[in-house]
């Protein structure tokens, strides 16, 4: 990992409509291998190569000087402690 905090979503593994507008927004979103890909079309952080799953959501492990300030600053995201 790149050692910062890691931001967890909060919509957990089911909120497909925020998840794809957070990755409107986010200037890091990179689509992981197509074996890993969860959504049929379009952009969501479901996808995200940087997205690691927990057990009721997942992390963002993208790199901090590349992710849009309304991602880490969004209801939708909280750091973990």
């Amino acid at each position: 990992m790149d050692g910062r905090d890691a931001a967890e979503f909060s919509g957990g593994k089911e909120d497909w409509a925020r998840a794809a507008a957070e990755a409107e927004r986010c200037a890091a979103f990179v689509p992981d291998v197509e074996e890993e890909l969860v959504v049929a079309e379009g952009r969501s952080c479901y996808d995200c190569r940087y997205r690691r799953w927990s057990a009721t959501s997942f992390t963002c492990h993208g790199p901090a000087n590349a992710v849009a300030p309304s991602v880490s600053a969004h209801p939708a995201v909280a750091k973990r402690p």
